[in-house]
């Protein structure tokens, strides 16, 4: 019997789907695969999108004469000076700023527990139980500080 084009696509979508379905069944064999794909998947991303996204950049250079290498080299220099840059610019503004957000969550939680009281008076959220969100002995600060240092 002689197969078209598209019953043998068809045979194979069949055919790799029971594939993965019998590994599925076994997992102690698809563990170890699973696991090596997501330890491989994202580098190979990664790679695949910097490829397309310098590959314009890189031939520009080379068209004035550089050599492949050097435009490469160039360019990953140029990304570290720049994420460098933005690690010194950015950071201290954005460590103010999560500083001054923790340090105004205890008042944004008696605010927002407040609210609630008052929706619950106004029948709005009639039967929810308040005593369970317990926003007094609740300190991110002290949590998030070593993080911020």
């Amino acid at each position: 019997m002689r197969l078209t084009r598209l019953n043998q696509f068809f045979v194979s979508i069949i055919l790799v789907l029971l594939i993965l379905y019998l590994f599925a069944r076994n997992s102690a064999f698809f563990d170890p695969i699973m696991l090596a794909l997501k330890i491989i998947f994202v580098p190979i991303v990664l790679s695949v999108f910097l490829y397309y996204l310098l590959r314009p950049l890189v031939a520009r250079l080379h068209r004035w004469k550089l050599p492949k290498p050097l435009c490469i080299l160039l360019i990953y220099m140029l990304a570290a000076a720049l994420i460098t840059l933005l690690g010194i610019v950015v950071w201290p503004i954005l460590q103010r700023q999560l500083t001054g957000l923790l340090e105004q969550l205890p008042k944004l939680a008696d605010d927002f527990r407040r609210q609630l009281e008052q929706l619950q008076k106004n029948q709005i959220l009639f039967g929810v139980d308040l005593s369970k969100f317990d926003f007094a002995g609740f300190n991110l600060m002290d949590k998030a500080e070593p993080y911020l240092t």
